[in-house]
């Protein structure tokens, strides 16, 4: 192998480590959301519902939406949601005590021949209730189906 040959091979395997590097390092360094905010709500409520963790997005429901349903049928639910893999916020609206906030949903690959990524939306609606912002429906308004 000449030396241009071995200069292009090194410059490429360089920059295919600091990619892994940006990757593996990148990845766990996001700050938590803003629970005073109706964005920072509906992420950590679309996050724990991804996450499995019924028991946290269940906190984050307003009053008028536990009514709709039990707690553990709440978390039950929760529990067989997809797992995605990022969420960000499109769009929010606030209107005095009430909210709408759109989120984007990044799905993992899906194995094409460029690693496409699945898009969808969910849209949450929120409602201020003791001077904290609450779910009153989510992404997945199944997640609140009347008991029974």
């Amino acid at each position: 192998m000449d030396r241009f040959t071995a200069g292009i091979v090194a410059g490429v395997l360089a920059l295919v480590l600091l990619g892994l590097a940006v990757v593996v390092f990148g990845r766990g360094r996001s700050t938590s959301p803003d629970l005073s905010t109706p964005a920072g709500v509906a992420l950590s409520f679309e996050d724990a519902v991804q996450r499995g963790d019924g028991e946290q997005a269940w906190e984050l429901l307003a009053a008028t939406a536990r009514t709709s349903t039990t707690r553990d049928q709440f978390i039950q639910r929760v529990r067989r949601v997809d797992q995605r893999t990022r969420l960000v916020v499109n769009d929010e609206r606030v209107d005095d005590d009430t909210a709408r906030v759109e989120l984007a949903l990044l799905h993992p690959s899906t194995g094409g021949l460029f690693g496409d990524t699945g898009y969808g939306r969910v849209v949450v609606y929120l409602a201020r209730e003791d001077g904290a912002w609450r779910v009153t429906t989510p992404g997945e308004p199944y997640l609140l189906s009347p008991r029974g």
